[in-house]
């Protein structure tokens, strides 16, 4: 199945004057170059974690991983890890409500619109528009689930469909996309032909001038090189995998539901959020494995998520923990793999903190990824967290919004602005 390449210049470039094309270049330039993460993941796993059994020591580039979180260690240097997190709820004091507020919480931070949604929109709204604002992607995200359940609300409080069906998920986001018509141009046949303008502008203007163009003519040579990391594309310019479920995964039965199938599912999902980014699809992608009170085990024959996790740090919650990092970590290297991890940050997060004790603090955010080009945010290390209202603030920054310094409300009007420490 053939899949649009991402977009990157409007359809109407060549209706225009010079003068506009150069300043569609500018703001070409400017994305690229200033403080931007491209794409961003929200990755979510369920029931909280053991905190003294998740949470890394050591020092930064050299730490140390509890049994949880073991399974992260090779890729540390592509990680941060925030210790001491809070998800506070409106009267200033650390959440409670247990799995139910903090689902409603770790997007939103007691406002309605969760953070994916609300990136989605204005990414529409506000910058060049994808086909789809966001892609929802479950891992059993509605097997025996109830309303309210996972992490997205959109501006009326409603849950987005999480997509739990791969086959069908691959199809929806990417079936229709030879002939929806989304308004822009992806070949790089265009950037030769801007260079060709360019070149014969060159001998026409003076010498500041002159080097404005050269400015430009880097600008599309630096955006040419990126198109190169991008998934093959046939002659049409148009983004393939041919071997999406080569495997030959039979969606049929509910088989998507089947516990015994969690790693062929976990398999094909990331394949799909990561196609999703690669061809433009959308730069927002919601990934929701099992959802609150969760009744899955992965395949792990030993009981439910959910009660496992009120063993107060057992080997099989252990081993529960351990599986989904697996996976988290399968979806980073996956990312890294094809290029894109420079250009996107991803989230995990959850509902709780200490599961056994329902708390919302020492919460287990684990980021991966880059904050934007033109920021430092070094990776491998540990970072102290306050309130987590901080650490939305500073995403949606990596996103280019920067125009906000609050995001939803954790009963403290002094705390405002982006998560400190977290871009240096």
């Amino acid at each position: 199945m053939n899949i649009k390449r991402r977009a990157f210049i409007k359809k109407t470039f060549f209706a225009t004057s010079l003068p506009v094309s150069l300043g569609l270049l500018n703001t070409v330039h400017a994305a690229t170059n200033g403080q931007v993460a491209t794409n961003i993941v929200f990755f979510y796993v369920p029931d909280g974690c053991t905190p003294d059994r998740w949470h890394p020591t050591g020092t930064d580039g050299n730490l140390n991983f509890p049994a949880q979180t073991l399974v992260l260690e090779d890729i540390q240097d592509k990680l941060i890890f925030i210790k001491n997190m809070t998800m506070y709820g409106r009267d200033a004091a650390p959440g409670g409500g247990g799995h139910e507020a903090g689902i409603k919480r770790v997007l939103t931070a007691n406002a309605t619109e969760s953070l994916d949604l609300y990136l989605g929109r204005r990414i529409q709204n506000e910058q060049t528009p994808t086909p789809y604002s966001n892609v929802f992607l479950g891992l059993y995200a509605n097997y025996q689930s109830s309303a309210e359940s996972k992490m997205s609300y959109n501006q009326a409080g409603s849950e987005p469909t999480y997509l739990d069906d791969p086959l069908h998920a691959y199809t929806t986001y990417f079936g229709d996309m030879g002939t929806t018509p989304i308004g822009i141009l992806q070949n790089k046949a265009i950037i030769d032909s801007i260079n060709a303008d360019l070149t014969a502008l060159k001998s026409q203007v003076g010498y500041e001038e002159y080097q404005r163009l050269n400015t430009h003519t880097q600008s599309l040579y630096e955006m040419e090189q990126r198109l190169t990391k991008l998934p093959a594309t046939d002659d049409s310019g148009n983004c393939i995998q041919n071997d999406f479920n080569a495997g030959g995964f039979d969606n049929s039965n509910s088989s998507y539901y089947a516990e015994a199938n969690a790693d062929v599912l976990f398999d094909l999902q990331t394949d799909v959020a990561v196609q999703a980014l690669a061809c433009g699809v959308s730069r927002v992608v919601s990934i929701s494995v099992s959802h609150k009170v969760s009744p899955n085990h992965f395949g792990l024959q030993f009981g439910q998520h959910h009660p496992m996790s009120h063993t107060n740090g057992s080997d099989e919650f252990d081993a529960l923990k351990s599986y989904t990092n697996s996976k988290f970590k399968q979806l980073v290297q996956k990312l890294d793999a094809e290029g894109l991890l420079e250009s996107t940050v991803v989230l995990m997060c959850s509902e709780l903190g200490n599961s056994n004790s329902h708390s919302q603090q020492t919460m287990p955010f684990v980021l991966a990824g880059n904050g934007g080009q033109g920021n430092n945010m070094p990776t491998g290390r540990v970072v102290e967290g306050d309130s987590h209202s901080n650490l939305l603030v500073s995403l949606a920054a990596m996103m280019g919004f920067t125009d906000i310094d609050k995001y939803g409300d954790d009963g403290q009007s002094e705390n405002t602005g982006p998560m400190s420490g977290l871009i240096l």
